[in-house]
């Protein structure tokens, strides 16, 4: 369950009495085809919103075999070119309302949104996923005229998913439901002299099921409270943060193949401290520490089944600890004349670090008739330190017209009492000349993700390094800019990419060639 803000319950009146957007788009990698909408109105006090998204696509083109040289060299097979990735297929529908009463204390509303969706898992050419989720949700605030406290705000969401895996002949396979809650109130504390914060609660019960022979992992109840702070004082050239959250989490399930039920409760700590300085005009400083308690989740101590979407066969471990982490951070922000720039390096020290590490042998599943590798959650100490960057510079202005040389990197190294994490991407670069005005906007773009040679053990194959080139446009052609025309076009030159964090990855390569187009008109 993902606790998700949007506009589907609206907090203020729109402008005009009425607003909303109509886009749609295609895409020629897939033979995508989509289309949303979006419309909020009010009378009064009440503001009612309508929403509804259509996307289908079809198998995505590669560039290149889908099996990588890397697995048909392992495996001592011939890569077969079939042009497109089997199985990849999405075809989804979504639609929503929401109204809230709006007054000049605060709001107060609710919204219900449902989703159906069937897509291919590219891990199995035979095997496809329909799903259904149903969501509601209610959010309000309230704003006090005096006290230490300047408004409570509050939030509940019911959600219930169903996930049916299904073969080619049309049969229902496992079948996975999800039931739960997750509520949130907090209040707000006045500003005093440059400080204020915050101090709520926070709770969620939800219910996990697998039914069919291939459930991975059994009947999961989940509980979880958590409590928590956060304050900061800001005294304009400097200032602190800080904050303390407490979660107690219960997971009760019996694991597959056991004869008894086994009840885990985690209680778990967090808290962190920062403190900035603004030295100079555009300057902003800031260096944090924090530590953070999680506790595992449901899949990490009772799976034990082949996973269709991951394409492996995934054991858990009952007996797993809390994950505990401490992190130390330095930010810099950098915001004047014609550049601006951020950077954020760390290193984090695990205690207890959850890592799903290939083991080396392979599950014959005889459903399938087919081999799958095996991964284990283990538990181990380990560091990880690394850096993101991104830059802008305006080399040209005049108006509203912008040409900027715009920048971007980022790198980790991960390291464990075992080896090299798993998984873990490689460094990227990322450069880009923009253009931007009333009118028009445009830009061409040129990403490189390095090699990771840096794997796991032997049973993770390295990755070999990409250069993406992707261009991009908009233009409104209207005065008003109610009507906004764009078209992208990413790997123009059809490069073989493949993510290294993915499970798939040596089966399935990024999208080749792919033009999107698409008209959006907001009124």
């Amino acid at each position: 369950m993902v606790n998700i803000l949007d506009d589907r319950i609206p907090t203020k009146m729109p402008e005009g009495g009425i607003d909303g957007v109509v886009s749609a788009q295609a895409s020629s990698v897939d033979d995508g085809r989509g289309g949303f909408a979006r419309v909020t109105a009010g009378a009064g006090n009440f503001a009612f919103n309508v929403d509804a998204v259509k996307r289908k696509t079809d198998d995505y083109d590669i560039p290149a075999p889908a099996m990588s040289q890397r697995l048909a060299d392992r495996e001592g097979v011939e890569r077969e070119d079939t042009g497109s990735q089997p199985n990849s297929y999405t075809d989804l529908e979504a639609w929503g309302v929401g109204g809230s009463y709006i007054g000049d204390k605060g709001f107060g509303g609710l919204s219900y949104k449902e989703t159906d969706s069937e897509y291919g898992t590219v891990a199995e050419e035979n095997v496809f996923i329909q799903l259904h989720q149903e969501r509601w949700d209610a959010r309000g605030e309230y704003r006090f005229d005096d006290g230490p406290f300047s408004a409570v705000r509050g939030s509940y969401g019911h959600a219930k998913y169903t996930h049916t895996e299904f073969e080619d002949v049309g049969e229902p396979g496992t079948v996975f439901n999800s039931d739960g809650w997750e509520g949130r109130a907090d209040l707000v504390q006045r500003e005093r002299n440059g400080w204020n914060g915050a101090v709520g609660v926070q709770a969620l019960s939800r219910t996990f099921e697998a039914i069919g022979e291939e459930a991975f992992v059994p009947t999961v109840d989940i509980d979880e409270l958590g409590i928590y702070t956060v304050q900061r004082l800001d005294r304009g050239n400097h200032g602190f943060e800080g904050g303390l959250r407490y979660d107690r989490r219960e997971l009760k399930g019996t694991p597959i193949g056991g004869d008894s039920e086994l009840n885990r409760e985690f209680d778990n700590w967090s808290a962190s401290a920062a403190a900035f300085l603004r030295p100079a005009k555009g300057l902003f400083l800031g260096l944090s520490v924090a530590h953070n308690e999680r506790a595992p989740s449901e899949v990490e101590l009772f799976a034990d089944g082949v996973h269709i979407a991951t394409a492996a066969y995934e054991t858990g471990d009952v007996n797993l600890d809390t994950e505990k982490v401490t992190t130390l951070e330095g930010t810099a922000h950098y915001d004047r004349g014609r550049f601006s720039g951020d950077l954020h390096v760390y290193h984090s020290w695990y205690d207890g670090f959850i890592d799903e590490r290939p083991t080396g042998e392979e599950f014959y599943f005889d459903e399938e008739d087919e081999y799958f590798p095996v991964y284990q959650f283990t538990q181990t100490d380990a560091k990880f330190y690394g850096f993101e960057a991104e830059g802008s510079y305006a080399v040209w202005q005049d108006g509203d017209r912008t040409l900027s040389l715009e920048g971007a990197a980022d790198y980790v190294h991960a390291e464990t009492d075992f080896g090299p994490a798993a998984r873990i991407p490689p460094y990227s670069v990322t450069g880009r000349l923009a253009f931007t005005s009333t009118r028009f906007d445009a830009s061409a773009e040129v990403r490189h993700i390095g090699e990771q040679d840096r794997v796991a053990n032997e049973f993770e194959l390295p990755t070999d390094d990409y250069t993406l080139l992707n261009l991009s446009a908009a233009v409104r052609p209207f005065a008003q800019q109610d009507v906004t025309l764009f078209a992208e076009a990413r790997n123009l030159t059809d490069e073989e990419a493949r993510e290294h964090a993915s499970f798939l990855k040596d089966i399935a390569p990024l999208p080749g060639r792919n033009l999107r187009v698409g008209v959006a008109y907001r009124f």
